[in-house]
C-alpha cells in the first residue's frame, strides 16, 4: 500500500470484508462486491446533500483476489481481523494527505460477509436480507461514544466469534445502523473532514480548476452570491432543484444501468 492507495481507505466509515469460503454459493464471490456496493451507494448517497469531495463513503469493501479459503465463521472472522489489523497498521505508517484521515469508526468496527452466509441472500435481488456479521474490534479511540448494538437489538442476534463481540443481522439493518452512527458522530463532532475547510484549502482556491468548475455550475443555477463556499451540499437549493442535474447525474446513470 502506497500513499495513493491509502487515500482509498481514508474518510470511509466502516470496512466490509469478504472472506472466501468453499461452498455451494462460491460462484457469487465475484458478483457480490459490485451488488453490495451498488445497494449501499443507492441507500447512502443523497445528491446535493452528501459530501464526497474527499472520498467520503460509508463503506470500504475489502476483497483480496488471493486469500486462503475459510472453513467456518471463526476462521472467517479471524482472517477479517487479521486483514483489519494489517491495514490499519499500514495506514498509521503513511502520512495522510490534508483532509484525509482514518476515521475512529473504521478502526472500531467492521462488517464481515462470510462465504458461509452466502446462501442467506437467496437470489441476488434479495441482497438486503443477506446475513452479515457486525463485529466490534475492541478499538475505542476517538469515538464520540462507546459502540452499542441496542438500537438494532430487535433485528440482530448477539454473537461472539473469534474472541470478538458483535451481532448477526441483515445487510439492510447493518447499513441503517452505520448511517445512524454517522449522524451521531456528525452531531457530536461535526462533519469529518470539514467540507468547507477542505474546499477552502489552497488546492481549491478560486484560481484552481475545481473552484472554477463549481463556480461555472453555480452560475448555470443562477447563483446570485459572491464567492461560493464549500461543496454543493452547502449552497444548492434543493427545494428549487429537486432532481440531480449536474454531469455527475449522467455518469451515475451510466454506471448503474
Amino acid at each position: 500500500m502506497d500513499s495513493r492507495e491509502a487515500t482509498q481507505f481514508r474518510n470511509k466509515t466502516v470496512p466490509l470484508y469478504l472472506p472466501i469460503a468453499d461452498g455451494p454459493r462460491r460462484e457469487l464471490e465475484q458478483m457480490l462486491p459490485i451488488i453490495i456496493y451498488n445497494y449501499i451507494y443507492r441507500r447512502w448517497f443523497q445528491p446535493y446533500r452528501t459530501s464526497i469531495y474527499q472520498g467520503q463513503f460509508i463503506i470500504k469493501i475489502i476483497h483480496p483476489d488471493h486469500q486462503v479459503l475459510t472453513s467456518d465463521l471463526d476462521s472467517a472472522v479471524s482472517l477479517a481481523m487479521h486483514m483489519h489489523t494489517m491495514i490499519n497498521d499500514r495506514l498509521d505508517s503513511i502520512e495522510a494527505e490534508p483532509f484525509y484521515t482514518t476515521l475512529p469508526l473504521f478502526r472500531a468496527i467492521m462488517i464481515v460477509v462470510t462465504g458461509q452466509l452466502y446462501p442467506t441472500c437467496g437470489i441476488l435481488r434479495n441482497i438486503t436480507k443477506m446475513s452479515v456479521l457486525v463485529m466490534a474490534t475492541g478499538e475505542q479511540g476517538g469515538l464520540s461514544a462507546s459502540i452499542s448494538f441496542d438500537s438494532i437489538a430487535n433485528g440482530a442476534k448477539p454473537i461472539c466469534v473469534g474472541g470478538l463481540n458483535g451481532v448477526e443481522t441483515d445487510l439492510e439493518t447493518a447499513i441503517e445502523f452505520f448511517m445512524s452512527l454517522e449522524k451521531r458522530k456528525e452531531a457530536s463532532l461535526g462533519p469529518q473532514p470539514d467540507p468547507v475547510a477542505a474546499l477552502g484549502s489552497p488546492a481549491c482556491s478560486p484560481r484552481q480548476g475545481r473552484y472554477k468548475q463549481s463556480r461555472s455550475y453555480a452560475d448555470r443555477l443562477r447563483w446570485m452570491g459572491d464567492t461560493i463556499v464549500g461543496p454543493r451540499s452547502e449552497w444548492v437549493d434543493t427545494e428549487e432543484y429537486k432532481r440531480w442535474t449536474s454531469g455527475g447525474a449522467y455518469v451515475d446513470a451510466g454506471m448503474m444501468t
